[in-house]
């Protein structure tokens, strides 16, 4: 029988996967990587912690003073 509904189960890797995907250096170049991202993402909420305390200061300094 033929179907003309699209074969989702076969879609090709995004992104594409290299032939040396499982060599050493290769996992160790992801972990560095995924790494990165991760205290990129632990620093976020910090930052962003950080500059909403500083613009209430901001506003209640100038409130005080003018």
């Amino acid at each position: 029988p033929f179907c003309a509904a699209p074969k989702r189960r076969f879609r090709p890797y995004e992104p594409p996967v290299a032939k040396n995907a499982n060599a050493t250096d290769a996992r160790k170049a992801r972990k560095e990587q995924l790494k990165k991202d991760e205290t990129v993402g632990k620093a976020l909420p910090i930052g962003i912690a950080v500059g909403i305390v500083a613009l209430a200061a901001l506003f209640f300094y100038l409130n005080s003073v003018y």
